[in-house]
Protein backbone atom coordinates (compact mmCIF):
# COMPACT_ATOMS: atom_id res chain seq x y z
CA UNK A 1 0.00 0.00 0.00
CA UNK A 2 1.25 3.41 -0.90
CA UNK A 3 0.97 6.64 1.31
CA UNK A 4 -1.30 7.89 -1.22
CA UNK A 5 -3.55 5.22 -0.40
CA UNK A 6 -3.95 6.53 3.02
CA UNK A 7 -4.68 9.95 1.93
CA UNK A 8 -8.25 11.01 2.56
CA UNK A 9 -10.82 10.34 0.26
CA UNK A 10 -13.70 12.57 1.15
CA UNK A 11 -13.19 16.57 3.07
CA UNK A 12 -15.13 18.79 4.27
CA UNK A 13 -14.57 22.29 4.12
CA UNK A 14 -16.27 25.25 5.60
CA UNK A 15 -14.81 28.34 3.78
CA UNK A 16 -16.67 30.86 6.03
CA UNK A 17 -17.71 31.17 9.41
CA UNK A 18 -20.38 33.48 8.04
CA UNK A 19 -24.00 33.49 7.00
CA UNK A 20 -25.89 36.57 5.23
CA UNK A 21 -29.18 34.85 6.71
CA UNK A 22 -30.56 35.12 10.42
CA UNK A 23 -33.03 32.06 10.06
CA UNK A 24 -34.78 32.28 13.78
CA UNK A 25 -34.34 27.79 14.00
CA UNK A 26 -30.38 28.38 12.82
CA UNK A 27 -27.23 28.44 15.14
CA UNK A 28 -26.32 31.05 13.60
CA UNK A 29 -28.64 33.14 15.12
CA UNK A 30 -27.33 32.56 18.27
CA UNK A 31 -23.86 33.34 18.12
CA UNK A 32 -22.15 36.34 19.34
CA UNK A 33 -21.43 39.03 17.14
CA UNK A 34 -17.95 39.25 16.21
CA UNK A 35 -15.42 38.64 13.57
CA UNK A 36 -15.82 35.72 12.06
CA UNK A 37 -12.80 33.00 10.15
CA UNK A 38 -12.47 32.74 6.39
CA UNK A 39 -10.74 29.82 4.82
CA UNK A 40 -7.05 31.01 3.82
CA UNK A 41 -6.65 30.20 0.54
CA UNK A 42 -3.37 29.53 0.89
CA UNK A 43 -4.27 26.25 2.56
CA UNK A 44 -5.15 24.58 -0.51
CA UNK A 45 -1.74 25.08 -1.47
CA UNK A 46 -1.21 22.11 1.33
CA UNK A 47 -4.66 19.94 -0.26
CA UNK A 48 -2.81 20.27 -4.12
CA UNK A 49 -1.57 16.52 -3.53
CA UNK A 50 -5.38 15.31 -3.17
CA UNK A 51 -6.60 14.13 -6.66
CA UNK A 52 -10.40 12.63 -7.63
CA UNK A 53 -12.06 13.21 -3.90
CA UNK A 54 -14.84 14.39 -3.06
CA UNK A 55 -15.41 17.04 -1.41
CA UNK A 56 -17.68 19.02 0.62
CA UNK A 57 -18.60 22.34 0.88
CA UNK A 58 -20.27 24.02 3.71
CA UNK A 59 -22.31 22.29 5.94
CA UNK A 60 -22.92 24.86 8.83
CA UNK A 61 -22.80 28.25 7.51
CA UNK A 62 -23.17 30.04 4.01
CA UNK A 63 -19.77 28.85 2.06
CA UNK A 64 -20.19 31.36 -1.27
CA UNK A 65 -20.03 33.98 0.68
CA UNK A 66 -16.50 33.84 0.71
CA UNK A 67 -14.58 36.80 -1.15
CA UNK A 68 -12.68 33.78 -3.10
CA UNK A 69 -15.37 30.63 -3.40
CA UNK A 70 -14.58 30.91 -7.43
CA UNK A 71 -10.92 30.35 -6.53
CA UNK A 72 -12.02 27.10 -4.40
CA UNK A 73 -14.30 25.54 -7.84
CA UNK A 74 -11.31 26.27 -9.86
CA UNK A 75 -9.03 24.19 -7.20
CA UNK A 76 -11.59 21.47 -7.23
CA UNK A 77 -12.16 21.38 -10.96
CA UNK A 78 -7.95 21.23 -11.22
CA UNK A 79 -7.65 18.07 -8.81
CA UNK A 80 -10.59 16.57 -10.64
CA UNK A 81 -12.56 16.37 -7.51
CA UNK A 82 -16.29 15.51 -6.95
CA UNK A 83 -17.94 18.42 -4.99
CA UNK A 84 -20.98 18.81 -3.05
CA UNK A 85 -22.05 22.00 -1.98
CA UNK A 86 -24.69 22.84 0.76
CA UNK A 87 -25.82 26.29 0.25
CA UNK A 88 -29.10 28.88 1.19
CA UNK A 89 -28.78 29.66 -2.56
CA UNK A 90 -28.94 33.35 -2.21
CA UNK A 91 -25.76 33.89 -3.16
CA UNK A 92 -25.49 31.46 -6.69
CA UNK A 93 -24.59 33.47 -9.59
CA UNK A 94 -24.35 32.96 -13.25
CA UNK A 95 -20.22 32.33 -12.95
CA UNK A 96 -20.73 29.88 -9.80
CA UNK A 97 -23.13 28.12 -11.43
CA UNK A 98 -20.99 27.55 -14.89
CA UNK A 99 -18.36 26.61 -12.48
CA UNK A 100 -20.42 24.10 -10.82
CA UNK A 101 -21.29 22.58 -14.49
CA UNK A 102 -17.76 22.80 -15.75
CA UNK A 103 -16.54 20.45 -12.14
CA UNK A 104 -17.81 17.28 -11.29
CA UNK A 105 -20.86 18.45 -9.33
CA UNK A 106 -22.32 15.57 -7.48
CA UNK A 107 -24.89 16.84 -5.42
CA UNK A 108 -26.22 21.15 -4.90
CA UNK A 109 -28.35 21.15 -2.02
CA UNK A 110 -30.27 24.12 -1.22
CA UNK A 111 -31.94 24.91 2.28
CA UNK A 112 -34.63 26.77 2.97
CA UNK A 113 -37.35 26.80 5.30
CA UNK A 114 -39.99 28.46 3.59
CA UNK A 115 -41.52 29.11 0.85
CA UNK A 116 -42.67 32.44 1.24
CA UNK A 117 -42.17 34.73 4.40
CA UNK A 118 -45.41 33.96 6.21
CA UNK A 119 -44.58 30.00 5.78
CA UNK A 120 -41.16 30.85 6.86
CA UNK A 121 -42.24 32.60 10.11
Amino acid sequence: MSSFDELPKIIEIEPTEHCNLRCTMCHVSFMPAGPRALLDMRLLDKLSILKECYFILGSSFEPMIHPEFAKLLDFLKEGKHRIELITNGTKLTKEILDKLNENDTAIVTVSFDGGSRETYE
